[in-house]
């Protein structure tokens, strides 16, 4: 029995069944030499070896942040797609999460603050009736890697998360392998579909950890893939601060609203409860 294509779909529009295309360019051939590749997100190997056949992980290298650097995990903050993009309560959710992003602004001495949100969030928060002060700065995820400017800010808030779908994850998965993933999650008529859930770990600064339900794909090439999307992109967000390179007298602030659990470790992890509407009063 033949394995399914992942790259070649049968498709039906107006009556007439057509074929659909979709793959991954090569890497042509006057660049294939010997590379190093340095990425603070690398992919696991069996993504990198799509385009990169020979390639082998040679060192995974951990620095420890400073003591100067406090960072602070909020769970259960209306941060997802539903609540800030798509859902009927946005407008709500949405001042609410200014209003924290003004108070953490205050209390950190009203520095040069970095936001990092959804692209559609951050628009918002551009918006003149919602602007901001000019020291709050907001950016958007797939838009940030690699940015060297926000360095010396005093506070950074990571707001949210980006997170396709199973059926996107595995979309993009079969493009990649040109298969279909061996386990996929099919969608129930009428219901929500969603990941399968796992217990994931947040690690404390003071040796301890707090259990919390994170989302995993049972296809293990899918979820490797789901986690490059998600968690990376919410590590290269974390990292745009430059938190390894602070001091006593460069301190920095760093409040994650998200449950994702990211490979760092957290000083204090709080459960959300909204901000009070004093605080626009506050800042006026």
């Amino acid at each position: 029995m033949q394995q399914p294509s992942g790259r070649l779909l049968i498709e039906e529009k107006d009556g007439a069944c057509g074929i659909r295309w979709r793959g991954i360019a090569k890497i042509v051939k006057q660049y294939r030499v010997d590379t190093l590749l340095m990425d603070a997100t690398m992919p696991d190997e069996e993504i990198l070896r799509i385009s990169h056949p020979r390639a082998m992980i040679l060192a995974d290298i951990r620095v420890a942040a400073p003591p100067s650097v406090i960072v602070q995990q909020i769970i259960g903050s209306p941060t997802s797609s539903y609540k800030l993009i798509k859902g009927p309560a946005i407008e709500g959710h949405r001042k609410s999460i200014r209003r924290v992003i003004l108070r953490q602004w205050m209390q950190m001495g009203k520095g040069r603050t970095l936001v990092i949100c959804q692209e559609e969030f951050e628009h918002w928060l551009r918006l003149e009736e919602n602007q901001l002060p000019d020291e709050i700065e907001p950016a958007h995820f797939n838009a940030i890697a690699g940015l060297d400017q926000f360095k010396d800010v005093r506070l950074e808030i990571v707001a949210g998360r980006i997170q396709p779908g199973p059926t996107d994850i595995e979309a993009i998965a079969a493009t990649l392998t040109g298969e279909m993933p061996s386990v996929i999650i099919i969608p129930v008529k009428g219901k929500f579909t969603w990941y399968d859930k796992v217990q994931r770990v947040i690690r404390l600064r003071d040796g301890s950890a707090i259990s919390i339900q994170g989302d995993v794909h049972p296809d293990p090439f899918c979820e490797s893939v789901r986690s490059q999307v998600c968690e990376a992109e919410e590590l290269q967000a974390y990292g745009r601060a430059r938190d390894v390179n602070r001091t006593e007298e460069t301190p920095l602030n760093i409040h994650l609203l998200f449950n994702t659990v990211l490979p760092i470790t957290v000083d204090q992890v709080l459960m959300w409860n909204g901000e009070s509407l004093l605080i626009e009063t506050a800042v006026e």
